[in-house]
């Protein structure tokens, strides 16, 4: 059953439109895939084209607060470099295309540059996790046992998942940053749920095993060598025996790093309490107006949402070597110049051959502006990373 409400709590507090995310999808799946590079040597013309004709301009001095932070960490870094960078706008707005220039050349980039620099068959299927999942199961690496169902295939997916046991978890085939996933699921009641909460979004979904008592890792990967990681945290609040949790949430939302959403100029966002916080807050046997011992952390969300109130910890220096080469791994079979890829696991700091851990997705456009500005821990430049990457392939 589609869903066309404003706002989403499967979603976060953006607007939303599930419609149009379920028709996409659905022609996304059936198309055949092209790779980055032959659709960047397509697109090229048709962009200078349409400067041409007036349809859009580019602006050296654009506003921050219509452009991604991922691109303007960027842009500001090409810019301490001497490189000039220019966004796109049409007559309804900014787009997600942008100019840079290299010398006497001209580059267009969608989001960050280099992405279509990968020829790699596999380029295009990047934010495709079921296709994602097989390649890395055939490659032996790590990943949860899961497979894909069409909107039309309840039946079978549930049978499915009873065969596969419990706990699982269910997430759209395409998507990001935790949209409409279902985790721990571990009844069958929990498990229809899981799919209907899928289907509202996108017209294919995963069922696939969870992995309990881990963390989430994101790690971004720049010419299949530079590698920075994150761990993303769920909202939540660390008592000291003096403030409730109500009182707690109102403190950590006047730190000037965190915006009302949505805000692009920024990483962090308020924590939003919800309905998912009071269901959390029942669990842990507390309310908002329980006072938690020193030490002792409050769940408010079970997504890793930035735009609820999520948080980072840089976690880069303190990543296993055994890891890091992982990361670069992954990078090198899929042919990505950049690419994001999320880890699962009991710790970052062991080696993933010893513990419960999982590659679940990857990511063609990641938001690079969660290493510059992380809410724990030294940042990591990835902008100049990909600076430095774009001199050398287009100097």
């Amino acid at each position: 059953m589609l869903q066309d409400s404003k706002y989403c709590r499967d979603c976060g507090p953006l607007p939303v439109n599930h419609k149009e995310k379920y028709i996409d999808s659905f022609i996304d799946y059936l198309l055949p895939k092209i790779n980055s590079k032959t659709i960047y040597r397509l697109f090229t013309p048709i962009r200078w084209l349409l400067k041409a004709i007036g349809l859009i301009r580019l602006e050296k001095d654009f506003s921050r607060d219509y452009i991604s932070l991922r691109t303007t960490v960027f842009t500001d870094e090409a810019k301490k470099q001497g490189v000039i960078c220019w966004a796109t706008r049409t007559p309804f707005g900014y787009i997600n295309e942008f100019v840079m220039q290299i010398g006497k050349k001209l580059v267009w980039f969608e989001g960050l540059p280099c992405t279509e620099l990968s020829n790699s068959r596999y380029s295009m299927i990047i934010d495709d996790k079921f296709a994602v999942k097989k390649i890395l199961k055939k490659h032996n690496i790590i990943t949860p046992e899961g497979r894909s169902f069409w909107f039309f295939q309840k039946k079978q997916a549930i049978h499915y998942g009873l065969s596969l046991g419990f706990p699982l978890m269910i997430k759209p085939r395409g998507g990001s940053i935790s949209h409409h996933i279902t985790t721990n699921i571990t009844s069958e009641e929990k498990l229809k749920e899981g799919i209907e909460r899928a289907i509202c979004y996108e017209s294919c979904f995963i069922i696939e095993r969870y992995l309990p008592n881990t963390h989430v890792f994101r790690a971004t990967v720049v010419d299949e060598t530079f590698v920075a990681c994150v761990e993303r945290v769920p909202a939540h609040v660390v008592g000291d025996d003096v403030h409730t949790i109500q009182e707690l949430v109102t403190i950590k939302n006047t730190d000037p790093r965190r915006k009302e959403s949505p805000n692009k100029n920024t990483t962090h966002y308020h924590i939003v309490l919800d309905e998912t916080s009071e269901e959390l807050l029942k669990e842990q046997g507390v309310t908002l107006l329980s006072v938690p011992k020193t030490g002792k952390t409050v769940f408010l969300q079970k997504k890793v949402i930035l735009d609820l109130g999520a948080e980072l910890i840089e976690v880069t220096p303190i990543a296993h070597p055994d890891n890091i080469k992982l990361f670069r791994e992954v990078a090198k079979l899929f042919g990505m110049k950049i690419v994001g890829v999320d880890l699962i696991g009991e710790s970052i700091e062991r080696s993933w051959k010893n513990q419960t851990c999982a590659i679940i997705e990857l990511n063609s456009l990641p938001y690079i502006d969660m290493h510059h500005y992380p809410y724990t821990g030294k940042p990591q430049n990835v902008a100049k990373a990909i600076l430095e990457m774009a001199l050398k392939y287009y100097a």
